[in-house]
């Protein structure tokens, strides 16, 4: 690709950007493509980053981890995205991608806009939403049914409370309940609540095993009994629910419910967030408001209010991405900024101010461990948005 240094540049940042279009746009994906020239230009991007080796973002491991865990992709279609993964022959392949996220993986938007999503004409009043850092415990805690609170953290593994009958016993980041002994007459309830930045699992009675997202809770009976298995979460969690043909398992958040016999999925209803979300991986679930019931098919999420209307179901994202929360990855497909500063927020125990005039859509993965100054570099680098410190918190504002 005959073209000199600071051209090629350009082009480059104009295709992270999306802002590359026409012929320009599909020769600079030829050339990436092709064998002959995608590796030399790689290579050329890479020594251009080399020059930015000094960015006090970047810690002294980057190149380690890269090297063993980085895996960068890229939209590459104007109206479907679809992923693209791009050789890693040597080093400085990889070095190029850091242009995009530095320690991540991501892939960037790419002319997806809906006409809703377009930024509005004219110029609006600056408005910024706050991000509340609501009180949180520095530990994930238990709660017993007769009020008692014992925080997990650092507490030791073995039997951390018998109640109901039952033994709970904590294995590292893991609370298992037995099956109790003698089911108590009437039922008794456990609570667990993780606090912003972290995560936990437990393993139900019957079987089913929970994954809690940051700042989530669940409340569940220490044993079931009757003809249903019932739960309430608030905030995020992955389910893969024991098989029961005659007790389906119930998952209440808001003033919806989520139905199921035996399947992989997961839910997301924070109390700071417009929409209740249900991702299924495997089996069937049904996503309840009032009588009106959704089903899901393996791939599906459905899209709620927090009263459990206007359920919208959607088809094209990568439901495996959805949980890769559950390791520490953090990812957007087609999020708005305040989904976005929620989720940041959530995530690295932060307060995060946006500006509502950010109308732009994001689309971006993030391997765990990541430290949020990484996370909110890589996000400016789309062009879409500015972060910057504002006392005890960060402020996000139009590029």
């Amino acid at each position: 690709m005959g073209m000199d240094r600071e051209r090629l540049a350009s082009l480059w940042r104009d295709y992270v950007r999306g802002s590359l279009r026409g012929e320009e746009l599909d020769r600079f994906r030829e050339a990436l493509e092709d064998p002959a020239t995608g590796e030399a230009i790689r290579e050329e991007i890479g020594r251009m980053l080399s020059d930015a080796s000094e960015d006090p973002f970047v810690d002294g491991d980057v190149e380690s981890r890269i090297s063993g865990r980085l895996m960068a992709t890229m939209t590459m279609s104007g109206s479907e995205p679809h992923r693209r993964m791009l050789p890693r022959h040597s080093l400085l392949s990889v070095a190029a991608l850091l242009l995009l996220v530095l320690t991540a993986s991501w892939y960037v938007w790419m002319q997806r806009q809906t006409p809703e999503e377009k930024p509005l004409d004219g110029v609006r009043t600056q408005t910024m939403r706050q991000v509340p850092l609501a009180p949180a415990a520095d530990h994930v805690v238990l709660t017993l049914g007769n009020g008692s609170r014992i925080p997990l953290d650092g507490m030791a593994d073995g039997t951390v409370a018998r109640e109901g009958g039952a033994s709970v016993v904590k294995r590292r980041d893991l609370l298992v309940y037995g099956t109790a002994v003698i089911s108590p007459l009437t039922p008794l309830f456990h609570t667990i609540q993780t606090p912003r930045g972290g995560r936990y699992q437990v393993n139900l009675s019957d079987g089913t095993r929970v994954w809690l997202n940051a700042a989530s809770g669940i409340r569940f009976p220490v044993s079931f009994s009757g003809d249903i298995r019932e739960v309430e979460l608030t905030g995020q969690a992955y389910f893969e629910v024991a098989h029961e043909t005659a007790r389906p398992f119930i998952v209440k958040i808001g003033d919806a419910r989520v139905e199921v016999f035996g399947t992989h999925f997961d839910v997301m209803g924070y109390g700071d967030d417009p929409e209740i979300r249900t991702t299924l991986l495997e089996g069937s679930v049904g996503f309840r408001s009032g009588s009106a019931l959704t089903m899901l098919r393996p791939g599906d999420q459905s899209k709620a209010q927090r009263s459990g209307q206007n359920v919208r179901l959607r088809k094209d994202l990568d439901v495996h991405e959805v949980i890769g929360w559950r390791e520490g990855r953090l990812h957007f497909e087609g999020e708005d900024i305040g989904q976005v500063c929620r989720a940041l927020s959530r995530a690295f125990d932060v307060r995060l101010e946006y500006d509502e005039r950010i109308r732009e859509s994001f689309y971006a993965s993030f391997p765990g461990e990541g430290r949020l100054e990484v996370v909110l570099k890589a996000l400016e680098m789309t062009g879409k948005v500015r972060f910057e410190k504002n006392g005890d918190a960060w402020r996000a504002v139009p590029h």
